[in-house]
């Protein structure tokens, strides 16, 4: 799980923040079909993808003594029968889930994911017609992302105006590269640039 960023801590941290912490949960359903939803009132669009509003409760993750994960529960709404309708059409056992971590007041950031985890699904409970149950196997090592902190050469790896990124002037956007018209350097803040430009280039990368 990565770091909150000092100004995400600062967000966090406020007792009537106006952004909300959202799970944003992708299950994918079969090689043709991905079922994207989030526990909020309304869609949520993230990385060019829609999150369906939906009836969504996550239980608490627990490490056991040893620093592993214990099983995930997982409940879904089922008011609109839609899930029971997967369940009926798909083995959903063994399904893939991933759930990431982030502020509403980021999304426009793709890179403001703070927390991903990767589960696969074990079992499925129906409970009458209000809500369906998933237990979610905890995440395999060779699931997760290693390192949490990527080592990018050409492209910034803060978040836009925050603390590690340090820029505090009049335009409204960045492209999080070096270089360009839009870059880190036409922002005149080189110093404070999140990439690693020092890094031996990939051969046959296009720069």
């Amino acid at each position: 799980m990565r770091s909150l960023t000092a100004a995400l801590t600062t967000e966090k941290n406020k007792l009537d923040m106006p952004s909300a912490w959202l799970p944003l949960v992708t299950i994918e359903v079969s090689d043709a079909e991905i079922l994207r939803i989030v526990p909020n009132p309304t869609n949520v669009t993230f990385r060019g993808e829609t999150y369906l509003a939906f009836g969504l409760e996550i239980d608490e993750a627990v490490h056991d003594a040893k620093g592993g994960l214990h099983d995930l529960n997982v409940s879904v709404s089922n008011v609109t029968r839609e899930i029971s309708a997967y369940i009926e059409f798909h083995d959903l056992r063994g399904s893939r889930v991933t759930i990431l971590y982030v502020n509403s007041a980021n999304l426009a950031d793709p890179d403001a994911v703070v927390a991903e985890e990767r589960y696969e699904i074990m079992s499925i409970h129906v409970k009458g017609s209000q809500f369906v149950s998933f237990t979610l196997g905890h995440d395999r090592i060779n699931q997760h992302q290693f390192p949490s902190g990527r080592f990018l050469r050409d492209n910034c790896r803060w978040i836009y105006k925050s603390l590690e990124c340090g820029y505090a002037g009049g335009l409204a956007s960045c492209d999080k590269i070096l270089e360009g018209s839009n870059g880190c350097r036409a922002h005149a803040n080189v110093a404070r640039f999140g990439g690693f430009p020092l890094l031996t280039p990939i051969p046959g990368r296009m720069l």
